[in-house]
């Protein structure tokens, strides 16, 4: 099996949110990445859980990671800091 690699973002820290804005914009929504990842940060600071809280499959993200989660946010708020699993979930 062959794959084609369509859009390959500069590893320069903000290639999640670079592929994920090239994404979007096929949808139709336009936006750069250092918005999206504002965006991103805006989320997690009012959303404590992953998944949907009420139906009881949901964790407090802040247990997936090493950092309080005020330091989490201020790093990742940050113009080249790399995406991880949070931002991706989120």
């Amino acid at each position: 099996m062959v794959f084609k690699v369509w859009y390959n973002p500069p590893g320069d820290g903000n290639c999640q949110f670079e592929a994920l804005v090239h994404q979007l914009a096929n949808l139709g929504l336009y936006r750069s990445h250092l918005t999206f990842r504002s965006e991103i940060v805006a989320y997690l600071r009012t959303h404590s859980y992953l998944g949907q809280q009420e139906h009881g499959s949901s964790t407090p993200w802040d247990n997936h990671i090493l950092q309080t989660r005020a330091e989490y946010l201020r790093t990742m708020s940050e113009n080249g800091e790399y995406g991880d699993h949070i931002t991706l979930y989120s």
